[in-house]
């Protein structure tokens, strides 16, 4: 049934898109072909379909890009009222010195590290990393300020983890993750669980009951960013894998998402059939996902 809305859905746009746009369907119609769960969720709503409209005309190439839609989709007063995407886009590409200040004030008070000289060495990597960090910076520095996640467990050490400009797309992952649950309460959400003694590291999960450790997961997720195709394969270690496999979870899901390429260019890397069966092989619990920014997935 919720297939057969979102395809009813989804006519009734195509229909009054191709009214005002006189822009060709056939762009819709391939990127619905194989699209993930997550893009056709997006559309299947007007802020989300709109913030397609727009993209598909001044950057065809992000129209599928999930972070992309999610960003459009929260700001289209802000785009309309700037005329226009890519005007928006040039106002709001550097960080906003009075939301860098407001962040550190918040910073400040939740105590990151209780050791006040430590927080001072640290803090200022922080916001460097963030600055930085483009509209991924912008996107973490707004969550941080909304106050949204202040009481999952294990949400400092997230943010904690933002020190190295490295690691501000797998926060951001495990962020977006988050977000995918709204209806959950976040006693029932949990980041950041490493035990070192039995070899765990889950970056998000969704929790079966509250309270821990012990954590019992009803989702466990391990996030990695692949900045190139070839780095996708480097992401898949063994040692990786067994840390989100030995959690306790009804479900463990090791997650790439890939910064250029596609899909396509994965299943093209030397040997990858039989590289990945060895893996699923070892592993057979644990479920692999490469996302690229198009939309395009490999699930195993």
């Amino acid at each position: 049934m919720k297939k057969l809305l979102f395809y009813i859905f989804t006519f009734f746009y195509i229909f009054s898109y191709s009214q005002e746009t006189k822009c060709p369907l056939s762009n819709l119609a391939n990127d619905l072909v194989g699209a993930n769960d997550q893009f056709k969720s997006i559309l299947n709503t007007n802020e989300g379909f709109d913030a397609y409209k727009i993209l598909n005309i001044d950057a065809p190439n992000l129209r599928t890009n999930i972070d992309e839609l999610k960003n459009v989709s929260n700001h289209l007063d802000e785009i309309k009222n700037a005329e226009g995407y890519l005007k928006w886009k040039n106002l709001n590409n550097t960080v906003d010195e009075a939301l860098l200040a407001t962040v550190k004030e918040k910073l400040e008070v939740i105590k990151l590290w209780i050791d006040p000289s430590v927080l001072k060495t640290k803090l200022p990597k922080i916001i460097t990393s963030l600055e930085g960090a483009g509209n991924d910076g912008i996107s973490i520095l707004n969550k941080i300020k909304s106050g949204d996640f202040d009481n999952i467990d294990g949400y400092k050490d997230l943010i904690k983890k933002l020190t190295d400009p490295n690691q501000v797309k797998p926060v951001k992952q495990a962020i977006n993750k988050a977000d995918e649950y709204p209806n959950l309460t976040n006693d029932l959400k949990k980041f950041e669980f490493e035990d070192q003694a039995n070899s765990i590291d889950v970056d998000f999960g969704t929790l079966t009951t509250s309270g821990g450790p012990p954590y019992s997961f009803s989702e466990a997720f391990q996030f990695k960013f692949a900045n190139t195709v070839n780095a996708v394969k480097n992401r898949i270690t063994e040692t990786a894998l067994s840390k989100i496999n030995n959690a306790t979870a009804e479900s463990k899901i090791f997650q790439i998402n890939m910064g250029t390429g596609s899909v396509s260019d994965v299943l093209k890397i030397s040997n990858w059939e039989n590289f990945i069966k060895g893996k699923k092989a070892k592993f057979p619990d644990l479920e692999i996902r490469i996302f690229d920014g198009a939309g395009g997935s490999l699930i195993y």
